[in-house]
């Protein structure tokens, strides 16, 4: 339904009507992995998964595709 993406096209009107508008969210990447740390039994789950976000924010960055 992404009229930029290669090979597709835009939806007729008829169509659009039947579908809903919705946004998309980044989730909370370090509320993730705090929550997981903490049913894994870890006590400083916190400051750990504060460090675990910037250890993949840093090899996101610095690695190719």
């Amino acid at each position: 339904m992404n009229p930029f993406t290669h090979g597709r096209t835009v939806l007729p009107d008829n169509l659009k009507s039947l579908f809903r508008m919705i946004t998309m969210n980044m989730p909370n990447i370090g509320l993730i992995a705090e929550i997981v740390l903490y049913s894994a039994g870890f006590i400083g789950a916190q400051v750990l998964s504060k460090k675990i976000v910037r250890l993949f924010e840093l090899s996101t960055d610095q690695m190719s595709s």
